[in-house]
């Protein structure tokens, strides 16, 4: 069985934007959290359908979030916060791209990393917890990315309030 691993790339500060953003938006963000809080409730619908509690609906996670707060305690609630946290993520995300398609892919993208850590890249720029982990916490630093002969790449890094968060998915297929 082969796998196909998806990716686009949503910048930061637009995720940000509707965490804790209560009734401070845009029009064009309001357009955006309606088609969210309809994909929630989609979403929902195809928990309830296969008899999944997960102790908080995930439309309710969402407005926790656009509230700013993760507050509820249910055993299943974490995973509430992280389909609406992934909904946020893809309303403000570019359309998705193919990374490729793979027969084993943590095998695959194991054996990559470890082949780009012994070539000295950092730990926290390596793929296989960025594919198989979700979005990342935090973005990396600059002076993390290993420039080889480019100098002058440093100076056209992105301010950290315009990093991409790229997101991956893995489709069996």
């Amino acid at each position: 069985m082969s796998r196909i691993i998806s990716y686009s790339t949503a910048d930061k500060a637009d995720v940000l934007a509707f965490l804790g953003a209560s009734g401070e938006l845009t029009a064009d963000q309001r357009r955006r959290l309606g088609r969210m809080r309809e994909r929630a409730r989609q979403r929902q619908y195809d928990l309830d359908r296969q008899d999944i509690d997960l102790g908080l609906s995930i439309p309710d996670a969402l407005e926790h979030l656009v509230a700013g707060h993760a507050s509820a305690t249910a055993e299943g609630a974490a995973s509430a916060y992280h389909h609406a946290l992934q909904l946020v993520i893809d309303s403000n995300a570019s359309d998705p791209s193919d990374l490729g398609v793979y027969s084993k892919p943590s095998t695959f993208f194991g054996l990559l990393d470890e082949e780009l850590r012994r070539l000295g890249v950092a730990p926290d720029l390596l793929l296989y917890d960025h594919l198989f982990s979700g979005p990342r916490r935090r973005s990396p630093s600059p002076s993390r990315i290993p420039w080889t002969g480019r100098t002058s790449a440093r100076s056209r890094w992105p301010r950290p309030s315009r990093w991409r968060m790229p997101t991956a998915r893995c489709w069996t297929g």
